[in-house]
């Protein structure tokens, strides 16, 4: 597969076009708490996984 048949396969199911207007419409006060909460799973997880050891 080429990287010009790669592009036309993203085209074609809309994932790039649909990518923009999906993170603007979210809100950056919203896309912050979001990624701030992931953040803290993350944060979560690693300390979980250090007391196991």
């Amino acid at each position: 597969m080429t990287a010009k048949d790669l592009f036309e396969q993203v085209q074609k199911t809309g994932f790039y076009h649909h990518k923009k207007p999906e993170s603007k419409s979210i809100g950056e006060k919203e896309n912050r708490a979001h990624l701030a909460g992931k953040e803290a799973k993350l944060q979560q997880d690693y300390y979980a996984s250090q007391i196991r050891h």
